[in-house]
Order: C-alpha cells, then sequence, then structure tokens
C-alpha cells in the first residue's frame, strides 16, 4: 500500500511540476505580449509626436510664406496706385497745357 501512495505521490507531483512549467510559461508568454503592446503603443505615440511636430513646422512655414506674399502683394498695390497717380498728375498736367494751348490758338486767330 505505502508502494502505491508513493507512486499516487510522484504522480501528483509530477503533475503540479509540469503545470506550474505551463504556467510558467504561459505567464512568460503573457509578459512577453505585454511587452510588446507596450512598445507597439509607445511606438505609436512617439509616431504621432514627429508628425505633430512636423506639421507644426510646415505650418510654420506656410504661415511666414503667406505672410512674404501678402506683404508682396501689398507692394505692388502700392506700386499700381503710385503709378494710376503719376499717370493722373500726367494727365491732368497735359490736359491744361492742351487748354493753354487751345487758348493761345483762339486768342492767335
Amino acid at each position: 500500500m505505502e508502494l502505491h501512495c508513493v507512486s499516487q505521490q510522484e504522480v501528483v507531483e509530477e503533475s503540479l511540476s509540469e503545470k506550474e512549467e505551463v504556467i510558467n510559461e504561459l505567464v512568460e508568454e503573457r509578459s512577453q505580449e505585454l511587452t510588446n503592446e507596450v512598445l507597439k503603443e509607445l511606438h505609436c505615440v512617439l509616431q504621432q509626436e514627429v508628425v505633430e511636430e512636423s506639421l507644426s513646422e510646415k505650418e510654420e512655414v506656410i504661415n511666414e510664406l503667406v505672410e512674404e506674399r501678402n506683404q508682396e502683394l501689398a507692394n505692388e498695390v502700392l506700386k499700381e496706385l503710385h503709378c494710376v497717380s503719376q499717370q493722373e498728375v500726367v494727365e491732368e498736367s497735359l490736359s491744361e497745357k492742351e487748354e493753354i494751348e487751345a487758348n493761345q490758338n483762339l486768342l492767335a486767330q
């Protein structure tokens, strides 16, 4: 009977040992899975930060370009207004000159 008990005890211990190994393997696998998940999440966070930083830099460049273009357009408008103003002065001057010449022609007749 004692032999039978020892044999049962050995079977139970062996079974427990096998179960313990399986449990340890599962724990290790799960731990590795969690580590991989954490790494993936960190990678996603880092990628998001890089994308946001890149967008921010591009937005700054775009804003600078828009500001420069607005300044160029403002300068062009000012130049056009100046030219129109000068043209009006010239036309007015010519008109006065023509009027004087016309008056002189009338007086000469």
